[in-house]
């Protein structure tokens, strides 16, 4: 187990001879399988479960399971799965004659249609579309046992090894109470492990800083670590989590829970956004810095941020052309990117293009077309709090725009009962104030467990909390405060969805990858069904009910949603997740 992620040159782990498809490639150790198929070329990794698309992989986290391949004889996301010798994957890039004939007539809105309202067609419809969807056999995926159920105690649990659940983790061991960290990646430090520039507002380079974070709670004796593990839900029997790399199945048993499961790029919505070679800004930072493998050499980054200017950055370092695209027109911009590359403002459409992977993009903005020649794209036009556990408990959430979907708390990162929240899953956009969430959070937690010295320190962490929110201008916070107080919540306005880059609806712009669900599909079942909220889309089209359970898509449609019905996103609201499958 690689606790510490250091950053090496080159690849990661020992060279290994895997064979995809029957061919012999390259792979390491360290890496996945879906990097080394990557970094030899091989960038599809299947095809889309209903229409067949060509698909790669968007995201590295292990709960954005997209694709499944063939790996060693069972079905598996090839981004959890490491390289090992001899190894064998396999993927069916066939098409069903079938589809490739009804091609024309099948999207995400056709069962709807008058033809199939006959029972009779219905009938032979749903049995044919069992047989033709593209997505493994029970019998052909195996029996995959939990080998453990193991049930652990501790004081606290914190859920994410980012900088924040970090920090909270040392606080709280050092109070003398015991702490459960939970994390699904490999190694433990969130974006630290990857993104190499160092955090504004912290003296201490960032490889420092995690190198002193690990060595502090690794050698503490009231810290349990488990990595590659998915805290699945605080469920009303237990709470629970599962490594699917050790098949353990852990029931918990805590008294306190802090969530720190940080933010979720959000894919941006284009024409062929489904294309591989389309990844999340925190996905593009990893290969490059942690496996040591470049997604191109000519990239369009979508979105103008602090997020997106860092990875740039890195990737110009590493003579990669960058284009970076967004809505701003360009006398709204106050930084210069000269230094980083081309940028082309008031975008009004994307269109990507490419016979099997992005080899272009027509970029529509000013009146007129511009063609551009990448290789990969990288969405980072929205990052929002990854919410799903906090959904599940029925807690507040609330829609600020430019903000996204925040979760109601104080300024004791108090959330409700015994859960309490800490990073970028409470909305906060910079790692400083993560820093001093993570801190709070646990002095929160000890006081209410009995640890009466945490008191004066978590009063005084709250007075520097504010002092940061006002040197930096972040006012939404003290809306969420007021709210955790008063119980009002206000309509808010909404203008646009941040990710979208669509004139019209279409039906190669990609909203639920894991269904095929399209801008196109949510626009037929909103103006012809007449259907205003996120729960009843979901239930006529089936968005947000794939292997993600709306991880990916779930803000994207009720936004897109929100905006076509031009109602408030709170009256459109989010679906409920179940626990990852």
């Amino acid at each position: 187990m690689n606790l510490f992620g250091d950053t090496i040159q080159g690849r990661r782990g020992s060279r290994v001879r895997i064979f995809f498809n029957g061919i012999g490639l390259e792979g390491y150790t360290l890496e996945p399988v879906s990097i080394a198929l990557y970094y030899n070329g091989f960038k599809v990794l299947g095809r889309s479960k209903k229409l067949y698309r060509m698909r790669g992989f968007y995201s590295l986290n292990p709960q954005d399971r997209l694709m499944l391949a063939k790996v060693g004889g069972e079905y598996v996301n090839p981004c959890e799965v490491l390289c090992q010798e001899g190894q064998e994957v396999h993927v069916d890039l066939s098409v069903p004659f079938l589809v490739k004939l009804f091609s024309p007539f099948l999207d995400g809105y056709f069962q709807h249609r008058k033809l199939l309202k006959n029972k009779i067609l219905w009938s032979l419809t749903v049995d044919k579309i069992k047989k033709l969807a593209n997505h493994p056999k029970i019998g052909d995926m195996g029996a995959q046992k939990t080998g453990k159920i193991l049930e652990v105690e501790s004081d606290v649990v914190v859920v994410g090894g980012g900088l924040s659940g970090l920090v909270a983790t040392y606080t709280i061991s050092k109070l003398g109470l015991r702490v459960l960290l939970i994390d699904d990646s490999p190694a433990l430090g969130g974006r630290m492990r990857y993104d190499h520039m160092d955090i504004p507002g912290i003296s201490m380079p960032r490889e420092d800083l995690l190198r002193d974070l690990l060595n502090r709670i690794t050698t503490s004796e009231n810290v349990r670590i488990l990595t590659r593990t998915v805290f699945t839900g605080l469920f009303e029997d237990y709470p629970t989590a599962y490594s699917e790399y050790d098949k353990v199945l852990y029931i918990l048993k805590a008294k306190a829970y802090i969530i720190a499961t940080g933010l979720v790029d959000v894919p941006c919505i284009f024409r062929n956004n489904d294309l591989p070679g389309v990844f999340s800004g925190s996905t593009v930072l990893e290969m490059i810095n942690y496996y040591g493998v470049e997604p191109g050499r000519r990239g369009l980054i979508i979105g103008l941020s602090q997020n997106s200017l860092r990875i740039a950055e890195q990737l110009k370092r590493l003579g990669i052309d960058i284009v970076l695209v967004s809505r701003l027109k360009h006398k709204n911009m106050e930084c210069n990117l000269s230094k980083i590359g081309e940028y082309v403002g008031n975008v009004r459409e994307i269109q990507a293009s490419g016979k099997t992977c992005i080899e272009r993009v027509n970029i529509i903005h000013d009146g007129r077309r511009d063609e551009v020649k990448v290789d990969f794209i990288a969405c980072s036009a929205f990052s929002i709090p990854d919410v799903r556990i906090l959904n599940q408990l029925n807690s507040k959430i609330v829609f600020l725009d430019n903000v996204g979907f925040i979760p109601i708390h104080d300024e004791y990162m108090h959330l409700k009962d015994n859960i309490f929240i800490a990073g970028g899953v409470s909305g906060s956009p910079y790692s400083i104030l993560h820093l001093i969430e993570g801190e709070i959070a646990a002095l929160s937690v000890a006081y209410n467990l009995g640890v009466r010295d945490a008191e004066p320190l978590v009063e005084e962490k709250i007075k520097e909390y504010r002092f940061k929110l006002g040197e930096m201008n972040i006012k939404w916070k003290n809306k969420i405060f007021e709210i955790s107080r008063s119980g009002l919540i206000e309509n808010t306005s909404f203008t646009y969805p941040p990710t979208l880059f669509i004139e019209k609806p279409g039906r190669d712009a990609f909203i639920c990858f894991c269904e095929d669900i399209t801008t196109e599909d949510i626009s037929r079942t909103v103006y012809e069904k007449g259907f205003r909220t996120l729960e009843l889309v979901k239930r006529i089209l089936g968005v947000c009910t794939g292997r993600c359970q709306g991880r990916l898509c779930m803000v994207n449609a009720s936004l897109y949603v929100s905006y076509l019905s031009n109602l408030d996103p709170d009256q459109v609201g989010l679906t409920k997740a179940r626990a990852p499958t």
